[in-house]
């Protein structure tokens, strides 16, 4: 889990963490800041450039969002490049 991060329960109030135990194996998630909105998307192109040159790679990349709308930009961004 992410050590020292609060997570909004989905329900008014911040999920406790209690008891969770991750079933999951993989590299440390990274976390990143961005000051806009284009900075973000360069990020995010600049990871998956590199892995358009692996054929079947791509099939294994998800995008999640905050919101429906953000990952409607984040995919029409993608789409135009």
């Amino acid at each position: 889990m992410l050590k020292g991060l609060s997570f909004d329960d989905l329900d008014g109030g911040i999920d406790a963490q209690e008891g969770y135990r991750s079933l999951m194996h993989g590299a440390v998630p990274e976390i990143h800041s961005f000051k806009s909105f284009d900075e973000e998307i360069e990020f995010i192109v600049s990871r998956l450039v590199p892995m358009l040159a692996s054929p079947g790679l791509m099939s294994s990349v998800c995008i999640a969002a905050r919101t429906n709308s953000l990952l409607k930009q984040y995919a029409d961004e993608l789409v135009s490049r």
